[in-house]
């Protein structure tokens, strides 16, 4: 609705929308007027199919709300999701839209946060942990840590995410996003059942290059799928090279590995 309340916003009203395992609904709301105060808010729910797999499979009923409010410069961002008195999703974040770098700070954390209630491509997971964004300045290098631990690990030929734990630390300058550095990353793999081993390392990316470093010990190939050969392997792995530039005339993609691992087969 375009001026509605007298001219001072313009209003789109979101009736319900379905896709794959979702209902959507909410508010889109600007004013017409600097500095256009944004007051939008979206609603999701299970879809009609996914509450009727629900009852058969018993997921619980879930629901989230998004909600963007403030000058169309500077909003902010706010997400939760909960299944019944469960608080799944509580996410709070402050944007510049017009900026080099649209996100000023984040702060999130989940609670046995399901991925397959909202998609049914996404694998069964149980995610509990936390992200933290801080950025003090356009040229001052931002960090991102994230923390995450996951109950359901599993394999993936079962529909499950063979993660049981990461943790990641990335830095970056805002005014300078194509160059990042990941400080760190330790992965702990397979199941708290059937564990598949860890990978830590680091990395960087610059300009379309980029670079790993990583360490497998004792990584279990048959534990993340069951359809991978048995082995167990452990040594270093260097991966470095060249993401395909924007001219589809030099479309391809340089890679670089270097591996010194040593390896057995499982019985």
């Amino acid at each position: 609705e375009l001026g509605a309340d007298a001219g001072a916003v313009h209003r789109i009203d979101l009736q319900q929308v379905e896709w794959d395992q979702l209902r959507a609904g909410g508010t889109l709301q600007i004013g017409s007027d600097a500095p256009m105060e944004l007051k939008t808010s979206l609603r999701l729910q299970p879809s009609t199919a996914a509450r009727a797999a629900a009852a058969a499979t018993p997921l619980d009923d879930w629901s989230a709300t998004i909600t963007l409010t403030g000058p169309l410069a500077k909003p902010a961002l706010a997400a939760s999701a909960s299944a019944g008195s469960k608080r799944l999703l509580q996410a709070q974040a402050q944007l510049l839209p017009f900026e080099k770098w649209p996100l000023a700070a984040l702060q999130a954390s989940t609670q046995d946060l399901d991925l397959a209630l909202f998609s049914s491509a996404a694998p069964k997971t149980a995610l509990s942990g936390s992200a933290k964004i801080d950025s003090s300045g356009l040229d001052q290098p931002a960090a991102a840590v994230i923390k995450l631990d996951n109950a359901e690990a599993g394999r993936w030929d079962a529909g499950k995410l063979p993660l049981r734990s990461l943790q990641l630390d990335l830095q970056a300058r805002p005014d300078a996003p194509q160059v990042a550095t990941i400080r760190r990353f330790d992965a702990a793999l397979g199941s708290a059942q059937q564990p598949a081993g860890r990978i830590t390392g680091d990395g960087s990316f610059d300009n379309g290059k980029f670079a790993v470093n990583a360490v497998l010990e004792q990584l279990r190939p048959a534990a993340l799928d069951a359809r991978a050969p048995p082995m167990t392997l452990s040594g270093p792995f260097n991966l470095s090279g060249q993401l395909p530039a924007a001219d589809p005339a030099s479309n391809q993609m340089a890679l670089t590995a270097k591996l010194a691992l040593t390896g057995k087969l499982d019985n």
